[in-house]
């Protein structure tokens, strides 16, 4: 399936189901073998579903969690060209293609502010998962998140937006694991778990400990499981 027949797909689905397959197959089609972005076609799917965005789609939810899901796939090559101590450019093609994925999304981030505040909080909470990868401006963002927050009734959304204000660097996460809500604890000890850095607070560690090991409550979106 090439990109224009899977963004297609997405574009004329007729229902919900229909959409949660389409963003898959689009997905997929971008990133290869769910390891790395593929070249030569993630820019351009990327591309194609901020299209999708701008114009409108009954969909956001799904086209924002394939972008989401392209970007968490474009740092492969970008990380081992990294860690090579002498790089020879073997990678060049696949580096090449994360940094046009990333440009494929400038200036984007001014769109998806305006859906922060979408009537559904499915879309609500996506939209700034992908604000908090492409923000231009992550101090304002933060606040912006921050505001939203505390008026956000949607426990899932509230704790998707808590994800996104530490993905911009906000500090403090220990006092989210300790929140009363089960969505948010297992939402950040899941966020932490993914990013821990040898350099993390140690005492982090048994809070994300007892998060996870909690009967494990609702907290991803529909959209989100791909």
């Amino acid at each position: 399936m090439t990109h224009d027949q899977a963004v297609e797909q997405l574009r004329e689905a007729v229902d919900r189901e229909a959409a949660q397959g389409a963003a898959y197959d689009v997905a997929r089609v971008a990133v290869d073998d769910a390891v790395a972005v593929t070249p030569g076609s993630a820019s351009r799917v990327v591309t194609a579903v901020r299209g999708l965005l701008e114009v409108g789609t009954p969909w956001p939810a799904d086209a924002f969690a394939v972008l989401i899901y392209v970007l968490d796939h474009a740092h492969v090559y970008r990380d081992l060209r990294a860690a090579a101590r002498t790089y020879r450019g073997e990678w060049d093609w696949g580096v090449a293609e994360e940094e046009a994925v990333e440009q494929s999304l400038s200036g984007f981030d001014r769109v998806v502010r305006d859906i922060l505040d979408d009537p559904d909080p499915e879309t609500r909470s996506l939209a700034s998962l992908v604000l908090a990868r492409i923000s231009s401006e992550p101090a304002a963002d933060r606040e912006l998140l921050e505001l939203l927050t505390d008026g956000e009734p949607d426990g899932c959304a509230r704790a998707s937006a808590v994800e996104a204000r530490l993905r911009l660097g906000e500090p403090g996460a220990g006092g989210w694991l300790t929140d009363a809500a089960p969505q948010m604890r297992r939402r950040i000890a899941w966020y932490l778990t993914a990013t821990w850095r040898r350099d993390g607070d140690p005492a982090l560690v048994p809070l994300i400990e007892a998060a996870r090991a909690e009967p494990e409550p609702t907290w991803r979106w529909p959209a989100e499981e791909m």
